[in-house]
């Protein structure tokens, strides 16, 4: 990986990849676009017949998954038939993403309970996008409530609603009284459907238009951000550039090996994504994909400024990661998706970051030996089932901040100091896993650049920090970036929050990570010694290095420790460690056996 002395000229693998990044882009869209109304369920698996083990298809349990007191079930009947089960003493629910074109729609179910003494009952709900939930069958609401025992047999509603707002209502709930009052006892639902209709028939069921139940919400919450939009799009289009700028400088290096290779690479690497693209309709994602979506429309209706709003229902990463989802809710907008076309359009920024990833990975190790390994070494990424899984079936965004991270790195070890800083603070604005890569990173910086470039990379660093920080700083007071990174850091203090490493290994799984694991040693104090410890030996090898590949190995031994040793880790956050092995898993056995 020694510095390459090229001219810049137009890049051949980006007029290779333009097309199919045209092609992949319309598909999208495509994809998004809701299908024309009619006499059509709009809610997945309303029957409830479909599903495998524990879980009906499209149907997401809220709640009793973090709750011993409660418990959601799935019983399937028949081939055709199902039905939903709450048995509630905390609050429950099961929940489909619902996203609502502007008209009139018949709501409709059949429900029962047994045990419920409380007025509330079961109920229909459409979640609104505010944070606020309209109870559809109870409380007057419409006429089924339970008799005075307790319970019922199965009783068919039915009611109308009028959306005025695409992205208004976000998702379809059946529950056991509200959220903040749930009701004691059983229910059971099936046979769940939302129809688009002209207009309400003369039936005499309840009629609700959420434009008038949303008045005083949309008067108290009507500012929509103009200028900080504004600010929001240029700071946007700059970060683009950056990231663009960063993937061509680490690409043309590899231009001289010539066409055939190159097109080889990208049509490959296009190959898995659009294969990618098409498997995202048949996986819901894990349930953080809903939170990311009703994110991704309040930030296009209200602006970047109000991101952070408290009164708002969802928590927000950096700013780096609200850009791509920011540009999902303004897509979302015009073309008016169904839900699932929505979930595609918020889920496609990483599947964009995969392929470019992967095309990276191809020019990263063509440097070092052939094409032919080099076009293996992509595949080893591509192709790896649980970073497949991490992006198609759980719905994650590792991706997009393991791009920046390996461009920064190739690019600093190519002596690009200031570009590579500004992409390693792209990378650490869009997930804060990042950071766990400058150390590498400034240890490098340190031990072979003068300090003239020390300053480079400082100023190129806090500069890209201030333009993505800016929109979303407008109306907070200074040192809100600090308090943004803080509150994150304090969101999962447990020793493992899913992840399989030492402190899962030691007893720690979801445990509070101030559990003392030996006397006087909490997770907490053990993870941080450890972390330490792996970032003191990664120093020892970056100074003894010789070589760029050297550090790259060095990075990945900082990534892997990182992700074994410190506390409050995700399963995902070992994606980019494998990130970072793949360019050298034919260095030498060992690694590559490390790597399989």
């Amino acid at each position: 990986m020694t510095q390459s002395g090229f001219q810049p000229r137009p890049c051949g693998p980006l007029r290779a990849a333009m097309p199919v990044i045209l092609a992949f882009a319309f598909a999208t869209l495509m994809i998004a676009v809701p299908a024309a109304c009619g006499e059509t369920n709009l809610v997945l698996n309303g029957d409830l017949a479909a599903g495998s083990g524990r879980f009906p298809s499209h149907w997401h349990p809220w709640m009793a998954i973090w709750s011993g007191d409660s418990e959601v079930r799935w019983n399937k009947l028949t081939d055709r038939a199902g039905e939903l089960e709450i048995d509630n003493s905390a609050p429950s629910a099961w929940r489909q993403m619902l996203y609502l074109r502007p008209g009139w729609y018949r709501v409709s179910a059949e429900l029962r309970v047994e045990g419920v003494r409380d007025a509330a009952g079961a109920h229909l709900a459409l979640l609104q996008s505010s944070g606020s939930e309209f109870l559809l069958q109870s409380n007057g609401f419409a006429s089924f409530s339970p008799d005075p025992r307790g319970s019922t047999s199965w009783t068919h509603v039915k009611f109308f609603v009028r959306e005025y707002r695409w992205g208004n209502t976000v998702a379809i709930a059946c529950e056991l009284g509200p959220p903040d009052q749930p009701s004691k006892g059983r229910g059971w639902f099936r046979n769940i459907e939302v129809v688009p209709v002209a207009r309400p028939d003369s039936s005499g069921v309840p009629i609700w238009d959420l434009a008038i139940l949303n008045h005083e919400e949309r008067v108290a919450k009507s500012g929509e951000g103009s200028g900080d939009k504004l600010i929001g799009v240029i700071a946007a289009l700059l970060l683009a550039a950056l990231l663009g700028w960063a993937t061509l400088t680490v690409w043309q290096s590899g231009v001289g090996i010539g066409r055939p290779a190159i097109i080889a690479a990208v049509v490959a690497a296009v190959a898995v994504a659009a294969l990618e693209l098409a498997a995202l309709p048949r996986f819901e994602g894990h349930y953080d994909v809903f939170v990311k979506s009703e994110r991704a429309f309040l930030i296009a209706l209200h602006g970047p400024a109000k991101a952070y709003d408290p009164l708002w229902p969802v928590d927000s990463y950096p700013p780096g990661s609200l850009y791509p989802l920011w540009f999902a809710g303004w897509m979302g907008r015009l073309v008016m998706p169904s839900a699932t076309g929505f979930r595609i359009l918020v889920e496609s920024p990483p599947i964009v970051a995969n392929f470019l990833l992967a095309v990276t990975i191809f020019f990263v190790a063509v440097e070092r030996t052939s094409a032919r390994r080099a076009f293996l070494l992509m595949l080893f990424f591509a192709l790896n089932p649980g970073l497949v899984y991490d992006t198609v079936i759980y719905g994650q965004s590792d991706s997009t901040y393991a791009l920046p991270m390996l461009l920064a790195a190739v690019l600093i070890l190519r002596r690009r100091v200031a570009l590579g800083w500004a992409t390693a603070a792209l990378a650490a604005l869009v997930k804060p896993q990042a950071i766990a890569l400058l150390p590498v990173l400034g240890a490098w910086t340190l031990f072979q650049e003068k300090p003239a470039r020390w300053v480079a990379g400082a100023t190129a660093l806090a500069a890209t920090v201030a333009i993505a920080f800016v929109p979303f700083q407008i109306g907070h007071p200074l040192g809100f970036f600090l308090w943004v990174y803080g509150s994150f850091a304090r969101r999962y203090s447990q020793a493992s929050a899913g992840a399989f490493n030492l402190h899962a290994l030691l007893g720690g799984w979801r445990l509070d990570d101030r559990t003392q694991v030996f006397v006087g040693i909490s997770y907490f104090t053990l993870g941080t010694l450890l972390t330490l410890a792996t970032y003191g030996f990664v120093a020892w090898l970056i100074w003894r290095a010789r070589e760029p590949c050297h550090t790259m190995f060095a990075a990945f031994v900082a990534l892997l420790g990182f992700f074994l040793f410190a506390p409050r880790m995700h399963s995902r956050y070992a994606y980019a460690a494998l990130v970072f092995l793949a360019p050298l898993a034919l260095d030498a056995p060992q690694v590559s056996a490390m790597l399989a």
